[in-house]
C-alpha cells in the first residue's frame, strides 16, 4: 500500500473475490531494503500518501476493514489494517502497541534471487546458498551478531513489514492452512 495505489485496493479486493483467490495481504510501503533510504526520506517521496489525500486514505482503509468483515479474502487481521491508519499518520493519535524487540530472526529467513540468505532486508546477508550451507550461515558468529542488532533495531516503531507484523495464533493457523491446501 502506498500513495500511488491506495485508491485501487478496494477494487482489487473485489476483483480477487470474483476470481475466488484465497487471499491478499496488504503491506505498506517501507524504505527500500539494502539501501540508505531513511523513513523520513520515504515520507517526502511520491510513494508516501500525501497530506492532501489523508482523508481519502482513511476512508479507503475503513473500506478495506469493512470488506474484510464482510468476508473478503483479506489475510490481514483487522488490527493490522487499523495499524495502517497510524503508520500513514491518517489519524491524530497513534494507537498501535509496539513490541519491545523485533523477533524476525526467530520466524523468517529470506533467500534473495542472488542467493543471499538474510533475516531482514534492512541488514546484511548472513551467507549465500551458492557457497554456504544454510545451517552454517544460521549458526555463524556473524548471524549471532546480527540477531543482537535486530533485537535492538531502532525501526521497531515504524516497521510494518509483512514479516514483522504481530500475527495472532488464529491468523498464523489460517495462513498455514491456506498455504498448505
Amino acid at each position: 500500500m502506498m500513495g500511488l495505489n491506495f485508491r485501487e485496493l478496494p477494487d482489487l479486493v473485489r476483483k480477487l473475490q470474483k476470481m475466488k483467490v484465497d487471499g491478499i495481504y496488504f503491506q505498506p510501503i517501507e524504505p527500500i531494503y539494502n539501501s540508505r533510504q531513511t523513513f523520513p526520506e520515504l515520507k517526502k517521496s511520491a510513494l508516501w500518501i500525501p497530506p492532501k489525500d489523508k482523508n481519502e486514505a482513511l476512508r479507503i482503509v475503513n473500506e478495506l476493514i469493512a470488506l474484510k468483515q464482510a468476508g473478503a479474502p483479506i489475510i490481514n487481521e483487522k488490527s493490522n489494517l487499523e495499524d495502517l491508519k497510524d503508520y500513514f499518520e491518517l489519524r491524530s493519535e497513534d494507537k498501535r502497541i509496539h513490541p519491545k524487540k523485533c523477533e524476525i530472526d526467530l520466524s523468517n529467513l529470506f533467500l534473495v534471487p542472488d542467493g543471499s540468505i538474510s533475516f531482514c532486508g534492512t541488514y546484511p546477508a548472513i551467507g549465500n546458498i551458492k557457497k554456504d550451507r544454510i545451517y552454517a550461515a544460521l549458526s555463524s558468529p556473524f548471524a549471532t551478531f546480527l540477531r543482537k542488532r535486530i533485537r535492538n533495531c531502532g525501526m521497531i516503531k515504524t516497521c510494518m513489514s509483512t514479516c514483522k507484523i504481530n500475527k495472532s495464533l488464529f491468523q498464523q493457523a489460517r495462513m498455514f492452512l491456506m498455504l498448505n491446501k
